[in-house]
């Protein structure tokens, strides 16, 4: 799917007792919703649980990645 990571700027799966949890950052909330539009369809046809919980989304204050320009 052509431009369906637009707009992402990290992306994080950690292993937790039921499973896991994803941690994504995106530019922008409507880049994240055109991506949660296109994959969800795609992920709950492979089996991800279809939970009825929306994203939890919170402003992000700082991001470094260590080694970057800038």
């Amino acid at each position: 799917m052509p431009g369906v990571f637009d707009g992402c700027v990290a992306h994080a799966c950690v292993p937790t007792d039921d499973g896991i949890e994803v941690f994504d950052m995106w530019e922008t909330e409507q880049q994240m919703n055109a991506f949660v539009e296109k994959m969800m369809p795609v992920a709950t046809e492979h089996g991800w649980p279809e939970t009825g919980v929306a994203p939890r989304i919170m402003r992000v204050h700082n991001h470094w990645v260590p080694g970057a320009a800038g």
